[in-house]
């Protein structure tokens, strides 16, 4: 089917925020698509949109939390019926509680309706927001997951939804290319770019998860190195990503390091471009990912590409790149993690700056935007190939 039609419109809804939701919408924009957003928080305009309607946050209500639900529900349908109508598909980034009253009059304005469930929302719903989502569920022409593990998860709770209905689609990551670049110009560790974020090109530097949420656990990866032999952790500099994220994060970060007494440690507050982004990937030895829940990081993906290893949880859904042979270390508990440094650190395996083959390619293949780009269209527009089985 054609899906370079410049006349098309489409309507994203979700965080505006988002680097997802801000490159997602780039890929459409940039191929001739005129994107319309509901930003379900405040957000600064985007450049690639035509119109952007901002919903919240709502202030305290006289009642209570009832009254600012009934806020957030009453300024959804607003922003909707103040949109065009026609659009070729609407898109929800996130599935958000307050759009279900909103459902019947998205279906009026769109040919169709797209869900996108992200893991990290899916994982930590509670059984009262899973009741309220059914609706929108219900009336998506298309519910899309960006993992398998998820799709299936999905699919045993929900045996009403019908199959058919359930696809996979995951985001594509420029970074990667980025990444590509960057090597294709370094010959070893004295070349990367340690200056540009301040940290010592002497030490491993390992990133405690990777963004401004205390979800990354990162109390539990601090008493871990806390735990560590004096050796070890001297040859270790922590650095704490918290670029998106609410200022009480970066608080609650150094009192934990402060408690333990942590010396070589770095908090980086900048929101990185992607070029920017690729170079911490490069410059990072380990990466420590023990989320509760994850579809499939692109943060860990690019440092796997980028040649890093991963620490990670063994109940995170990573078998898949594990069996094409990723560099990645299971802790069945985050108590494992002290054990897990001194073992990657002893045997010297960050000094192993090049990741195999089969992890790269099968890292492009997942998440290329040439290869994703496909699954999305599939997905919004109806064609069958990208169909779960």
């Amino acid at each position: 089917m054609a899906v370079h039609n410049h006349n098309k419109r489409i309507l994203i809804i979700g965080l505006a925020s988002s680097v997802f939701v801000k490159d997602f919408i780039s890929q459409y924009a940039h191929r001739g698509y005129t994107v319309d957003l509901i930003s379900t928080g405040k957000a600064d305009r985007l450049e690639a949109v035509d119109i952007q309607i901002n919903i919240g946050p709502v202030a305290n209500s006289l009642f209570g939390k009832i009254g600012r639900h009934i806020k957030i529900i009453r300024d959804t349908k607003s922003a909707i019926s103040k949109l065009p109508d026609g659009y070729e598909a609407a898109v929800i980034h996130g599935i958000n509680i307050f759009l279900a009253p909103s459902m019947k009059m998205l279906k009026q304005k769109a040919r169709r309706v797209v869900a996108v469930v992200w893991g990290s929302d899916y994982y930590r719903s509670t059984r009262a927001q899973d009741i309220l989502k059914i609706k929108i569920y219900r009336n998506a022409d298309s519910i899309v997951f960006t993992n398998p593990k998820t799709l299936e998860d999905f699919s045993k709770k929900n045996p009403h939804i019908l199959a058919d209905k359930l696809r996979i689609a995951r985001f594509g990551l420029p970074v990667l290319d980025e990444i590509d670049k960057l090597k294709a110009h370094t010959f070893g560790r004295t070349d990367l770019p340690y200056d540009f974020f301040g940290l010592p090109d002497d030490k491993i530097i390992v990133l405690a998860g990777y963004s401004g949420s205390l979800a990354h656990r990162q109390d539990l990866i601090i008493a871990a190195l806390a735990g560590l032999k004096p050796a070890i952790r001297n040859l270790i500099h922590l650095v704490f990503p918290v670029g998106y994220g609410s200022p009480e994060v970066k608080k609650a970060i150094e009192e934990k390091l402060t408690q333990a007494q942590a010396a070589n440690y770095s908090i980086l507050t900048d929101f990185y471009s992607f070029q920017d982004a690729a170079k911490l990937r490069c410059i990072t030895d380990i990466l420590i990912n023990i989320q509760s829940s994850d579809q499939f990081s692109g943060s860990m993906q690019e440092t796997l590409y980028a040649g890093g290893y991963v620490i990670a949880g063994a109940w995170l859904p990573y078998q898949e790149i594990i069996d094409a042979g990723a560099k990645i270390k299971l802790v069945e508990k985050p108590e494992g993690i002290a054990r897990a440094l001194t073992e990657l650190i002893e045997a010297h395996c960050c000094k192993e700056t090049k990741p195999t083959a089969g992890v790269k390619q099968y890292i492009k293949n997942a998440s290329s935007w040439n290869v994703t780009i496909k699954q999305w269209d599939s997905a919004i527009f109806a064609d069958s190939t990208s169909r779960a089985p």
